[in-house]
């Protein structure tokens, strides 16, 4: 390798070090002022968020990594046309296209590498990472045999349920929506914080409930406890 393209390459590794250091740094600052208030509930160590972002971190570089190639290639060859250096290897017989094959072969490398790690090492780091926020930091429950999240349907024509979570063994809910509707116009709304069936009574016991009416006057009423008597939900 010539010694011009050893220094064209440590120009352009520098570069794009420090910018990638820079996106993570925005990445992670962004991320945490709109978690801020989830991290600060948590029950989870600190250290618990400090590895979070560092499962986070691949995902940073290889989505970044194309923009901080194109700024590290503008700024390595921008300062050698600053200093004249651009001039003085042209003068010396060194075309355009010589002086730039270094820096696409090492970008070619690099993108091949981010390839491989988008494939491999990044969805693994993505699957802990999202573990580790929802279920040691905002303490959910992890999934088992006999459980559900995020659970959507629409029994009848006019209402629709929403469940976050449902345990089928012990037939609990928690974090329950129920909207009524009248075509396109919300008639009435339930969120409930959990919800059990009793197959004695024959009914769900709804626990902190917020009822909301969307009629002229929107009456609001909130209820410790409800017993709801439809085996159809």
């Amino acid at each position: 390798m010539r010694l011009l393209d050893r220094y064209l390459i440590q120009k352009f590794l520098f570069v794009l070090f420090f910018a990638s250091m820079a996106f993570i740094v925005i990445f992670i600052v962004v991320d945490l002022i709109e978690h801020l208030d989830k991290f600060l509930d948590s029950k989870a160590p600190f250290s618990r968020t400090v590895v979070y972002y560092l499962y986070y971190i691949p995902s940073i570089i290889t989505l970044t990594l194309p923009v901080n190639m194109l700024l590290s290639s503008l700024f390595a060859l921008g300062t050698m046309a600053q200093h004249n250096e651009l001039v003085a290897c042209m003068s010396a017989g060194v075309s355009l296209y010589r002086l730039v094959w270094p820096l696409l072969l090492v970008a070619l490398l690099i993108s091949l590498l981010s390839g491989i790690a988008n494939e491999t090492v990044v969805p693994q780091a993505n699957r802990t990472r999202l573990d580790i926020y929802e279920h040691e930091i905002r303490d959910r429950p992890r999934e088992q045999f006999g459980t559900r999240r995020e659970i959507s349907l629409q029994d009848r024509g006019e209402r629709q349920l929403s469940i976050d979570y449902y345990n089928i063994r012990t037939q609990k809910a928690n974090k329950v929506n129920i909207v009524w509707r009248d075509g396109n116009r919300i008639r009435e709304r339930w969120d409930v914080k959990t919800m059990a069936w009793d197959s004695t009574r024959q009914a769900w016991r709804m626990s902190g409930i917020t009822q909301r009416k969307f009629d002229p006057d929107e009456e609001i009423t909130r209820l410790d406890t409800l017993w709801y008597e439809d085996s159809q939900i």
